[in-house]
């Protein structure tokens, strides 16, 4: 089997400050771990299958890479989800 995993955010376009939740929809994954990033950094401690947060900036590109520990998995290596680029915007008075 072919491991793979795809996230949604429960909003793109936020205002400053806001809370999004993104969420992991795993295939093939068994019981999987999985390490959330922003571009290309890992994000301490966001390492369930949601993150949320209120810490977004505009642009910020929010992934997910998971192993899976599937029986017959194709894979042990991290697979890595599509990526969610968020558009945040200051509030305004």
């Amino acid at each position: 089997v072919t491991p793979s995993v795809s996230i949604a955010a429960s909003a793109t376009t936020i205002c400053n400050g806001s809370s999004v939740t993104f969420t992991a929809t795993p295939t093939n994954g068994g019981t999987p771990t999985y390490q959330w990033y922003n571009g290309t950094t890992a994000i301490s401690n966001a390492t369930s299958a949601t993150y949320t947060t209120t810490g977004l900036t505009n642009g910020n590109q929010i992934s997910v890479r998971m192993v899976s520990n599937a029986a017959c998995a194709s894979t042990t290596s991290a697979v890595s989800s599509n990526t969610v680029t968020m558009t945040v915007t200051n509030s305004v008075t």
